[in-house]
């Protein structure tokens, strides 16, 4: 590793500011997840889709909504369609 204005130092892992990569944040309206992380304080932050919301977001602007390591499931009924229920006539 070199000291210097463009050294290959690394960003500490874990949390940076009270946030982590992947967590889900509110920016305004917008909802998305922190994709990358700044020593400055400014953080990469993409949609669901990988769609970037914005480039470089001051972390004052964002609101905290769930860590990372949450995985929210939403659960729908089943149809006959899904479990592969044919139609079968009675005699």
């Amino acid at each position: 590793m070199t000291k210097g204005v463009r050294s290959e130092k690394k960003l500490p892992n874990g949390k940076l500011f009270g946030f982590r990569q992947w967590d889900k944040v509110k920016i305004g309206n917008h909802t998305g997840f922190i994709k990358g992380k700044r020593s400055s304080g400014f953080f990469d932050v993409c949609d669901i889709d990988g769609n970037n919301i914005s480039h470089s977001i001051k972390y004052t602007n964002l609101q905290r909504l769930c860590g990372n390591n949450v995985m929210e499931v939403s659960v729908s009924p089943p149809t006959s369609k899904d479990m592969g229920i044919r139609n079968a006539t009675v005699l």
